[in-house]
């Protein structure tokens, strides 16, 4: 199909509970999709999604501002990537420290049918 990295942090990550979230993380990974945002184990969470493209090594990250108001699962605070500002500087110094050439940050955020941004995406 064309795809080759998949950002899977949204709001509706968690409505199928954490099966279905690692469940759709197999299914990625059997197709041979790559993804970032939400992870199986912190290890996972930790990693940074690395991407050659052309030479140019480029790093994936992202990010959802929810999930619906389903909670986190117990003991799996690292399932889903939520907007936090201490977590992206945090991803964003992994990916400097591994030579990104570039940082690609996907952000699932702002409020629904509106086209312009509102303040917290400003900041």
């Amino acid at each position: 199909m064309g795809i080759d990295v998949l950002s899977t942090a949204g709001n509706h990550c968690l409505d199928k509970g954490f099966s279905g979230l690692s469940n759709t993380l197999n299914v990625l990974d059997n197709a041979n999709i790559s993804h970032t945002g939400t992870a199986r184990t912190e290890e996972e969470r930790d990693t940074i999604l690395f991407k050659d493209v052309n030479g140019i090594k480029v790093a994936f990250i992202s990010y959802t501002y929810g999930t619906n108001g389903i909670p986190i699962p117990d003991g799996k605070d690292f399932c889903v990537n939520l907007i936090d500002k201490n977590l992206i500087k945090k991803d964003i110094e992994s990916a400097k420290s591994q030579n990104a050439d570039v940082i690609i940050s996907c952000m699932h955020w702002g409020i629904e049918y509106q086209n312009k941004q509102n303040t917290e995406q400003e900041r």
